[in-house]
């Protein structure tokens, strides 16, 4: 038998099975990168398929829509990959307290990507930057 998730935590430490208040909200937008990392815990790379639908997004607009306030946390392989980032980004802007995007940097100065950096200035976006391993 599978032992239940929120009981082996409760079991662990009684104070980590549930919190106050839902501060932020993070999403993963698909598994497609313009990299390929050894390190990285999603597989993600140039061959990525995994994207989220536009009808997904929209559930997630939703749910902003009605818990105002809320930090939007946006990752994947490359979230600016997804077909759909900018247009999620805009409609989630005005829900969210802040928009982060979790990005890797060298997706800037692909083709085709240089609208993005004055985009992330007009949109207010928070940038968390990772980059590959040095080695």
């Amino acid at each position: 038998m599978i032992p239940d998730f929120k009981e082996t935590i409760r079991s662990m430490n009684p104070s980590s099975a549930c919190f106050d208040k839902l501060v932020t909200l993070q999403v993963n937008v698909g598994d497609k990168c313009n990299q390929c990392c050894e390190h990285c815990h999603l597989t993600a790379g140039p061959e990525g398929h995994k994207m989220m639908q536009e009808d997904v997004m929209e559930k997630i607009i939703h749910f902003l829509s009605h818990y105002r306030g809320l930090v939007l946390d946006i990752t994947g392989g490359c979230p600016e990959l997804n077909p759909r980032f900018k247009s999620f980004v805009e409609r989630a802007y005005g829900f969210a307290s802040r928009v982060m995007v979790r990005t890797n940097l060298t997706v800037l100065t692909e083709d085709g990507m240089d609208w993005i950096v004055p985009w992330y200035q007009e949109q207010g976006v928070v940038l968390i930057a990772s980059l590959p391993c040095y080695t």
